[in-house]
């Protein structure tokens, strides 16, 4: 038992209780003294999500052909400087695991650009909305609408926009839906008022492998196919 205390999610906040857990072990990842919180599982309809306090300074490797999830040390030094043929990497900043790639542009729009391994599909806050349609000059066709759903509970039904073109340092991305939403999580991180937008699963997949590297502050794409376009720029449909 611990003491009481607020989970903010995407959506909302939730209360909880801390427990403490002795030894956490996942292969040869082991902490050890872990305060964490607890949620219903109606919430989270699994046993319990790693965070940030478990994955930090952490490599976290998603492949999706061989649908496998590994965790393991960060790359070392030399290691790093090595990219494959197929392969874009995007450096980023933040504290405390929360990466972000400042050098986005969204249809020639600057943002702030962050991963959310957790969500389905990625996410524009209202601000990036707002200048996309500035910048066009005329309003953003929506495709749609979308229902996003929080771990700690409640919903926000958010508008399905397409944007033609997302750059990150080297890697680009084409034709891509976003889910416009005014998501609590934006206002956590002081970026409500500035474009910013998630990255979601929907994104991820597109990828044979992605690499988030939180020792390093680095992510990596590695597409399906090793077809390097003539430009250093790894374009992806």
């Amino acid at each position: 038992q611990g003491r009481e205390v607020m989970v903010e999610g995407i959506i909302r906040g939730q209360p909880s209780s801390l427990v403490r857990i002795g030894t956490l072990r996942m292969g040869s990842l082991v902490c050890r003294r872990l305060e964490v919180p607890v949620l219903p599982r109606a919430m989270l309809h699994v046993d319990g999500y790693l965070g940030l306090d478990v994955l930090d300074r952490h490599r976290v490797i998603f492949d999706f052909r061989a649908r496998t999830l590994t965790v393991a040390e960060p790359r070392g030094f030399f290691s790093s400087l090595w990219t494959g043929r197929d392969e874009a990497v995007v450096r980023t900043l933040g504290p405390y695991g929360r990466l972000r790639a400042s050098d986005c542009l969204v249809n020639g729009v600057r943002a702030s650009a962050f991963i959310d391994s957790g969500a389905e599909v990625s996410v524009s806050n209202p601000a990036l909305y707002a200048a996309l349609e500035r910048r066009a000059a005329a309003q953003t066709l929506v495709l749609g609408r979308e229902g996003l759903y929080g771990v700690t509970g409640g919903s926000v039904l958010g508008s399905v926009i397409n944007v033609d073109d997302i750059k990150v340092d080297e890697l680009g991305l084409t034709y891509t839906n976003l889910v416009v939403a005014a998501l609590q999580v934006f206002d956590e991180w002081g970026l409500s008022r500035q474009p910013a937008l998630l990255f979601g699963m929907d994104c991820l997949r597109r990828f044979r492998r992605v690499t988030i590297d939180y020792g390093r502050k680095e992510l990596r794409f590695e597409i399906a196919k090793a077809q390097r376009p003539p430009s250093k720029r790894l374009r992806v449909w």
